[in-house]
């Protein structure tokens, strides 16, 4: 059913046959096919919106169409790729001074990078996204980045710094009302007592 209204929803765009009408349209298939599991082809719709959202000069849609690009190449195991639309989502969000949309991005490149094993580059793009999510009012965010700086010093075997993040982390999961991330934050705690 959502996936009928979203189609539906596709075709009554204000502007339909405009540049950002048919971007809006192809965003809107690209989200039905993700609702559906169908990454490639979610994949191909959000690149037309891409191609869209640039012939009408609209950095926002674009951040987010290439945002959406990464998290379906993730889905399709295409780590590499992800990172590329996530690089090209963040400099969008940029040009148009989204922090949020930045935060974003950096939240998912750093979340590669530890992937990666990269850990000095992922708390670095952590630290970049923390203050970010705080000065615009999103603890959940700033609390994610908190968790995963944790999981680092974790990997480094470094448990005092972790648990200090991961108690900080708890504290703003509480403020952002956020059940599963404070059992995560527990659950870690828990772990690092019997180390």
């Amino acid at each position: 059913e959502a996936a009928r209204l979203t189609g539906e929803a596709a075709g009554s765009y204000l502007g339909a046959g405009t540049d950002f009408g048919n971007a809006m349209a192809a965003m809107s298939r690209g989200d039905e096919a993700a609702l559906k599991g169908r990454y490639g082809k979610a994949d191909l719709h959000y690149a037309q919106a891409a191609g869209y959202f640039t012939l009408a000069n609209e950095a926002t849609g674009l951040g987010n169409a290439l945002y959406r690009r990464g998290e379906t190449a993730i889905k399709l195991g295409q780590k590499a790729r992800s990172r590329d639309h996530f690089r090209s989502s963040l400099e969008a969000y940029r040009t148009i001074g989204s922090v949020r949309g930045e935060a974003n991005s950096l939240f998912k490149l750093a979340e590669l990078e530890f992937t990666k094993g990269e850990f000095r580059k992922a708390e670095s793009l952590y630290l970049a996204a923390q203050p970010l999510y705080e000065n615009s009012g999103i603890p959940l965010g700033a609390a994610n980045c908190l968790f995963g700086r944790a999981e680092i010093r974790i990997k480094k075997r470094e448990y005092a710094a972790a648990r200090k993040l991961l108690e900080k982390s708890r504290e703003m999961y509480r403020a952002a009302a956020s059940e599963q991330g404070m059992r995560n934050c527990e659950k870690e705690l828990e772990a690092l007592r019997r180390q």
